[in-house]
């Protein structure tokens, strides 16, 4: 009896703590928004900045709204594409719910259909479409030439699927896209030098995240 008492005293303070968490977050996006208020008017930020600024603010709401991605026409076309790969593995209930559940992060289809086909070679369709749906959202929003280009890179050395994580990855870290593929083609012959072709390509998207 006093075994039961001390778990259910344990998951009554889990949830006390998790419901603390979740207030003292939204206090913290609420303090957040306050800032942005008062700072945008008067900030020096380039145009593609702010622009990336506004794309990323438009995301925040979105989740903060539970939507997702936030654009309805990409989530339907998310859900067509995602469950007639999950249907080859699953049942067509779980897969549609997988569908539905995964969908809400993507923000670009071409780039879903891009990751999706690398993940596969080596993955069930399940795994390859649940990697595809959690690298396609906003931070990699119109960046697939980019993605095409790291990847090439990555493959050689990468599995198929390690390749396309790693370019993800290399473009999470990219802020303003502008010029960025001619950054690459420009750096990535340099870091090439002495490097492997996977070292290289993480080394020139450092160099350009900071240009």
């Amino acid at each position: 009896m006093k075994s039961i008492a001390i778990v259910i005293m344990t998951f009554c303070l889990a949830g006390s703590l998790f419901a603390q968490d979740r207030r003292l977050i939204k206090q913290q996006i609420r303090d957040l928004s306050l800032r942005i208020e008062r700072d945008a008017p008067y900030s020096d930020a380039t145009i593609n900045d702010l622009r990336e600024a506004k794309d990323m603010m438009r995301q925040s709401l979105a989740l903060i709204n539970n939507n997702g991605g936030g654009n309805t026409e990409i989530y339907k076309l998310c859900i067509n594409y995602a469950f007639e790969k999950y249907k080859r593995q699953y049942s067509q209930s779980d897969a549609l719910d997988r569908a539905q559940t995964n969908c809400r992060n993507v923000a670009d289809i071409d780039i879903l259909k891009f990751l999706f086909e690398k993940h596969y070679r080596g993955n069930t369709n399940g795994a390859a479409m649940d990697l595809a749906t959690a690298q396609s959202d906003f931070r990699v929003k119109g960046r697939l030439d980019l993605i095409e280009f790291a990847y090439d890179k990555h493959y050689k050395g990468n599995t198929s699927s390690q390749a396309a994580t790693k370019a993800v990855e290399n473009m999470r870290i990219i802020r303003n896209t502008r010029g960025t593929l001619s950054c690459f083609q420009e750096y990535f012959p340099i870091h090439y030098r002495g490097n492997t072709s996977s070292v290289a390509m993480d080394k020139t998207a450092q160099t350009c995240s900071r240009l």
